[in-house]
């Protein structure tokens, strides 16, 4: 640049005095070809710029700019994930128009914890009360997202154990209200699931989200400890139920992670109406599977048998029945059948075949059941030297499995961001 060496032999003070007068100047030229009207233009130029662009997009959303430069930036910034761009990004959570709002707001899922963090740390005249609460709440639910996503990939099964909800409350943010809110709000789907008629034809309507029913067994499981009295009053008509002799074909007794988690909730308290009708559908269901095919089904069962209803011997002998059915084939069904049947036989006190249990659940798939690692329900084996070979196994398996698909430790800091993933609810917008 023509300009650049002429300043370099200029006296210093004459050029910063030259310098401080041309750089808006030279700012606005290069910002001229991010804020294009159409996206080509603006990826180009991104590109002409390369790194110099991190400025001049911090700059635009320091002093304002057309929405689709500031989409861009906060998208930019949002991948970054640079500790000193929080403030920048979260004062945008305000904005009037919806693409900057929801940039923001996507930018700041990107830093997880700290981004609840920054967003409460707000000054009222950077966010006026009633946005902020709108951003947290946005924040929250998608912390309680991935938290039980994460559950999910885990433990498939759901199975109960100490530290399952530490990741939930890991965030200085008051949680229960809003699980308890999703979790009314998803009534009418908790009732047609326990109908078994949510997945039929004139039953189902598409959605642009995944429901809470779908993903939020975990929650429910967080209700259920912290607050049992308050879920069982508000939901407790759930558990009075009638049974039926339901015969719906293939897919329709099965049941989402909520209506199971209920249904475990309200057996240990005593009633049993809910569980007894989801063993009895699900049942029902396999009637209509070939054997091989209905491995998960029978773990299923034998997690409420065992969970819900204390039938230990009755759900090992599912179990054992499940398991030859898969063969020899490796399969992640056939792992936590395993699994949870050495859980059951420590649960008899029988430590010998629920170390040989475990140790099978590490052979039968190609993904060991990385739960191991933090479920409470194997501390007694754990100075064992063959249960620490499965640890080390599942501890090596740890380090190549995506963040969200491993058992979250307590202290565990954010997962660095995929440079890969893009977020699909995300487009850049063509003004």
């Amino acid at each position: 640049m023509h300009g650049s060496a002429t300043l370099r032999r200029l006296p210093w003070w004459i050029a910063c005095l030259l310098w401080t007068s041309l750089a808006p100047a030279l700012f606005a030229q290069g910002a001229a070809g991010l804020a294009a009207p159409t996206a080509l233009e603006r990826e180009t130029a991104r590109a002409e710029l390369g790194e110099k662009v991190l400025p001049l997009y911090r700059e635009a959303l320091k002093e304002g700019a057309a929405p689709a430069l500031l989409v861009d930036a906060l998208m930019e910034l949002g991948r970054r994930r640079e500790q000193a761009d929080i403030g920048l990004i979260a004062r945008h959570v305000s904005s009037l128009d919806p693409h900057v709002a929801g940039a923001a707001v996507d930018a700041l899922k990107a830093y997880g914890r700290a981004g609840l963090k920054a967003v409460q740390a707000l000054d009222t005249k950077v966010i006026d009360a009633q946005t902020r609460k709108q951003a947290l709440e946005l924040l929250l639910l998608d912390h309680v997202k991935n938290c039980c996503r994460r559950d999910q990939n885990v433990n498939p099964f759901h199975f109960a154990y100490d530290g399952r909800i530490d990741e939930l409350y890991s965030i200085d943010q008051p949680v229960d209200d809003l699980l308890m809110k999703l979790l009314r709000d998803a009534l009418p789907d908790i009732r047609a699931d326990i109908d078994g008629t949510r997945y039929n034809y004139w039953g189902y309507q598409a959605r642009n989200e995944q429901p809470f029913i779908d993903y939020g067994g975990l929650a429910v499981a967080a209700l259920a400890k912290r607050k049992p009295d308050a879920l069982e009053r508000e939901f407790g008509d759930l558990a009075r139920v009638e049974q039926s002799d339901s015969q719906w074909y293939g897919w329709g007794n099965q049941r989402s992670s909520v209506t199971l988690e209920l249904a475990c909730f309200f057996a240990q308290r005593g009633q049993t109406a809910l569980v007894d009708k989801v063993i009895n559908d699900i049942q029902s269901m396999l009637r209509w599977q070939q054997a091989n095919w209905g491995a998960p089904y029978h773990v299923q069962i034998a997690v409420l048998q065992h969970v819900a209803l204390g039938e230990h011997n009755a759900a090992l002998e599912r179990l054992n029945g499940a398991i030859s059915t898969i063969g020899l084939d490796p399969d992640p069904n056939a792992a936590f059948a395993h699994y949870l049947r050495a859980r059951i036989l420590l649960t008899l006190g029988e430590e010998g075949e629920a170390l040989h249990a475990i140790e099978e659940a590490m052979e039968a798939a190609d993904q060991p059941p990385l739960l191991v690692l933090v479920d409470g329900a194997f501390d007694g084996l754990r100075n064992e030297r063959r249960f620490r070979n499965v640890q080390r196994l599942c501890e090596l398996r740890e380090r190549v499995v995506p963040a969200a698909s491993r058992p979250w430790h307590k202290g565990e800091p954010e997962p660095e961001p995929d440079p890969d993933e893009q977020d699909p609810d995300t487009d850049n917008q063509d003004d």
